[in-house]
């Protein structure tokens, strides 16, 4: 089945309250051009502001950064990013390495702050000290 928005390109997803479907560009859009509307519509950002945004390079605050980095693009707002290392093996290395490569491909300034460097420790050395919790309530 080919999208109905632009018609050339297999569908990836069907959006019920509208009857669409959609293929994987068209979706981004889609869903940039709501998010985009709404920041307008409730005066969430406005023009020269500079917003920093925390990007762990999950797929949540990835798609935070793709959004608002169409604004910056526009000379709207000024855009940049920190990333938070809080010293969780490898898991954390892994979502780094993404923020870093996603900030480059979208010429976003970055700045990483390091539990380690600036606490001098990390959240799996608390953690191996104290009672047995998850990272999120000692971070």
């Amino acid at each position: 089945m080919l999208c109905t928005k632009c018609g050339s390109r297999n569908v990836i997803i069907h959006r019920r309250y509208s009857g669409q479907y959609l293929c994987k560009e068209c979706f981004i859009k889609a869903i940039q051009k709501k998010v985009l509307k709404d920041i307008k519509k409730y005066k969430l950002i406005k023009k020269s502001d500079k917003v920093l945004v925390a990007l762990s390079g999950g797929k949540d605050s990835t798609t935070v950064i793709d959004i608002l980095s169409i604004l910056a693009e526009r000379n709207i707002i000024e855009l940049e990013v920190i990333t938070i290392d809080e010293g969780i093996g490898d898991y954390r290395k892994k979502g780094i390495q993404y923020a870093s490569k996603t900030c480059k491909e979208l010429g976003i300034p970055q700045h990483i702050f390091s539990f380690k460097k600036h606490f001098k420790v990390t959240i799996d050395e608390i953690m191996a000290s104290k009672p047995p919790r998850k990272a999120c309530t000692y971070c």
